[in-house]
């Protein structure tokens, strides 16, 4: 069972799939993540692209964040993100999910910038590059914001021009590089 870490919701259980499509990132990460953001992370608004079962944004919200957007196409993960915010009461102004290839959601994407954005594609997908050049492209995280890309260690994440890595931390297998954009 999977439980979220810290907050208003901490040690509350989470519906999971046990699709192979869809793998949590663990407790571990998540408790770093978290900490690594600090206080930032109050009053946020939050995107967590490739949202899956949904964890990522249920941490955030669980620990201070104003809103969540969890971008997520399977729409079994979709049923799953619904049922974990039914049953931890969490309304739809503080989350909105979009089932939406997420390409096709940074395309469309025009009215909202977000303080932090999480992005989680398939390790095997080369998505990376081209959701942080669209991110950039469509000006969606605030200018003091960060973008957080959780990859395997093999993984090298390029940011494109107008954005840097700030850090990178491993965990096992697993890497989590903070991004941000370069201020002119």
């Amino acid at each position: 069972m999977l439980k979220i870490t810290g907050g208003i919701f901490k040690s509350r259980s989470l519906q999971q799939s046990s699709s192979h499509y869809c793998r949590a990132t663990s407790s571990r990460v998540r408790e770093a993540l978290f900490s690594t953001v600090g206080a930032f992370i109050q009053k946020a608004r939050f995107c967590d692209l490739y949202a899956g079962n949904g964890t990522i944004g249920f941490e955030a919200l669980s620990r201070g964040a104003q809103s969540v957007v969890m971008v997520e196409s399977h729409h079994a993960q979709i049923r799953i993100i619904q049922r974990n915010t039914s049953a931890l009461g969490i309304s739809k102004e503080q989350c909105r999910v979009i089932r939406s290839d997420v390409a096709v959601f940074l395309a469309r994407e025009k009215r909202n910038k977000y303080d932090i954005i999480f992005l989680d594609p398939p390790y095997a997908a080369d998505e990376y590059t081209k959701t942080l050049q669209e991110i950039s492209r469509r000006s969606i995280c605030t200018d003091d914001g960060i973008i957080i890309a959780e990859h395997d260690k093999r993984i090298i994440v390029q940011p494109p021009d107008g954005m840097h890595i700030t850090k990178t931390m491993k965990y096992g297998d697993t890497q989590l590089s903070y991004i941000k954009i370069k201020k002119v």
